[in-house]
């Protein structure tokens, strides 16, 4: 496609993949997307907010609140295993996590990119599982 200057576009999918990286990244955004994907920071702040609207729009497809019912049977659950206690996370439906994953060496690929405020090389990784433990 065409853009607005008369230059060849990149495809969704890239678009989509540059919208993930800076979503995935550890700080720095646009300017370090800008500086490793080779593409303008205008161009990066294009294609994350077109690929957040975009999620914004099919999110109720994907994302649903638990319906009463299934909130209250989670609740019976952990009671009946005695598992998370139901006093303080009582009305907790799921659970997100994340960790850096440290690297033993430096990448020999856009070492930049993996560089964390931590002074060592790395990756977010991030969970989300609902109250049972599945993810």
């Amino acid at each position: 496609s065409e853009g607005r200057r008369g230059c060849r576009g990149y495809s969704i999918s890239y678009q989509v993949a540059v919208g993930l990286y800076v979503l995935g990244g550890q700080g720095g955004g646009g300017q370090r997307s800008r500086i490793t994907l080779d593409i303008g920071y205008g161009t990066v702040q294009s294609y994350l907010w077109r690929l957040l609207r975009v999620l914004s729009s099919i999110q109720g497809r994907y994302i649903q609140w638990p319906s009463a019912n299934a909130r209250r049977e989670s609740r019976v659950a952990r009671l009946e295993e005695g598992g998370i206690s139901t006093t303080i996370f009582e009305k907790c439906i799921g659970f997100l996590d994340g960790s850096i994953i440290v690297l033993q060496y430096k990448p020999s690929v856009d070492p930049e990119a993996y560089f964390s405020r931590k002074k060592n090389y790395g990756f977010n990784l991030q969970a989300i599982c609902d109250w049972s433990g599945r993810f």
